[in-house]
């Protein structure tokens, strides 16, 4: 089981640094730093829920931190929908970037 968790740990975390990527890039400080702290936020209140049923295993808490990816994921995807279904890319050459 953990080789499953993992493998479904590699997609949010893979498509997450993309987000933080792309939201710094476009100076999308906000919605970068909201799902930032939503990361951090729901797996601390996950955490203390855990150890107040004293939960040991560690299993557990690496589902509980997948699950959270995916939520925050899931506010990545609606905050940015703008910027991953839009069809109107500008394209710009060096030379008009300096």
């Amino acid at each position: 089981s953990l080789y499953i968790i993992t493998l479904l740990n590699i997609i949010p975390t893979t498509i997450y640094g993309f987000f933080t990527y792309t939201n710094q890039a476009t100076l999308r400080f906000k919605q970068y730093s909201i799902g930032n702290m939503l990361d951090k936020i729901i797996f601390a209140i996950i955490m203390c829920i855990m150890m107040a049923y004293n939960i040991k295993d560690a299993t557990s808490y690496m589902v509980a931190f997948t699950i959270v990816r995916y939520i925050c994921l899931a506010y990545f995807f609606l905050s940015s929908k703008e910027i991953i279904f839009s069809n109107e890319f500008e394209h710009y050459t060096v030379n008009e970037i300096n």
